[in-house]
């Protein structure tokens, strides 16, 4: 068995001490999925192309967010609501970056410098991918704390209230 894996070994914990954890990171991911269905609609109802439309589902998220912002910008809406939008967009960029850190990657929980016993209270994230500026095999998110997750949470409830509002008031009837 390999060091690495002999070192999170004791990372794995039962139930009642992850319970809230595992709820917020469920809402985080359920959540985005939200936002990824917008970039469905919002396709839709900006390109004039039904091919794209419907090779969308074959493309990854920010190749549909792009698109998405490329689309907006060429149908010159009004200064204003085209910066809004794109802004929202922008958030849900952002957004997609925890997202996919929590995704795509294992989760291992701490107890912050203390004997590991009781309800868990932070999360780190060992990112196994070689980012395009880091050549070590894999690299650790810095730790977060539950609170620091439930911000997320409630920040991609509010970009999904956004693009859903813009959506209404914006494209449903283009």
């Amino acid at each position: 068995m390999s060091s690495l894996s002999k070192g999170f070994r004791g990372y794995v914990v039962d139930g009642s001490k992850t319970a809230e954890w595992t709820e917020t990171i469920g809402k985080l991911i359920l959540n985005f999925g939200a936002v990824e269905l917008n970039t469905y609609f919002w396709l839709e109802a900006l390109s004039s192309n039904d091919m794209e439309v419907i090779n969308a589902s074959k493309k990854q998220f920010s190749w549909r967010l792009h698109r998405v912002i490329k689309l907006i910008k060429a149908r010159k809406f009004p200064p204003e609501i085209e910066a809004e939008m794109l802004k929202i967009w922008g958030c849900s960029e952002e957004l997609s970056k925890l997202r996919n850190k929590v995704a795509h990657n294992p989760l291992f929980f701490s107890y912050s410098g203390r004997e590991p016993d009781g309800v868990v209270d932070t999360v780190g994230i060992p990112a196994f991918r070689k980012s395009k500026t880091d050549e070590t095999p894999f690299k650790t998110v810095p730790l977060c704390s539950l609170e620091y997750l439930k911000v997320a949470v409630d920040a991609v409830h509010e970009n999904v209230e956004n693009l859903s509002e813009f959506f209404d008031n914006h494209l449903k009837m283009a």
